[in-house]
């Protein structure tokens, strides 16, 4: 989607399955995986722009299909920011944040983790 000529959204919604044969009938449902992403990007100019990032990942299982012990269910949220300036066609800045979130066993969205980044590439010339 493209609501202005600066202004892009990307909208990813995928879901997986895995059915298995088992003991107690054939297939029965393994897992079921859900990813749902949506993706902004903002171009000020030529040189500027702005990207933001947020992705929702969630997983049901049933527990009696696996050897191992294994949670009904999971999930994480990862959210991240990102922004790039072109100093010219060789050199360029980024700044960025980023955020992870991880299931409970309370069911909340607890912080996984947090990462901040400044990455200056420059080419040298002759």
């Amino acid at each position: 989607m493209n609501p202005t000529d600066h202004l892009a959204f990307d909208l990813v919604q995928n879901r997986r399955w895995l059915n298995v044969d088992s003991a107690a009938g054939p297939d029965r449902r393994l897992f079921t995986a859900n990813v749902s992403r949506v993706k902004g990007t903002y171009t000020f100019t030529a040189r500027l722009f702005a990207r933001g990032i947020v992705q929702y990942v969630s997983t049901t299982r049933d527990p009696s299909l696996y050897v191992d012990t294994v949670s009904a269910k999971g999930a994480t949220l990862s959210g991240s920011a990102l922004l790039s300036y072109k100093l010219n066609w060789q050199s360029v800045m980024f700044v960025g944040y980023g955020d992870d979130r991880q299931l409970s066993d309370l069911d909340r969205l607890e912080k996984l983790d947090r990462q901040f980044f400044v990455k200056l590439s420059y080419a040298l010339q002759r």
